[in-house]
């Protein structure tokens, strides 16, 4: 995926950044019981946003991503 896909985050995914830019780390357990879905909607939220670079997913959750990505600013405000 490219970055230009960056805009087409959805509501939930777009907290699920939020989160992780504001905690760290976030587990997928806990963002299931947060946004009342199940867990294998959270990580498929979360496979989609490491494939968009913008965190790295391990078992029970995902950090901030490593990789330094230039994302546009439509993307960032939509992500913000």
């Amino acid at each position: 995926m490219s970055t230009t896909d960056n805009a087409h985050l959805n509501h939930r995914q777009t907290q699920i950044v939020s989160a992780l830019r504001h905690l760290g780390y976030v587990s997928i357990e806990q963002l299931a019981k947060e946004h009342k879905v199940t867990q294998q909607t959270i990580r498929r939220d979360i496979n989609r946003l490491c494939d968009l670079g913008l965190m790295e997913r391990f078992h029970g959750g995902a950090v901030a991503s490593t990789k330094a990505q230039n994302i546009g600013h439509e993307a960032r405000r939509k992500i913000m």
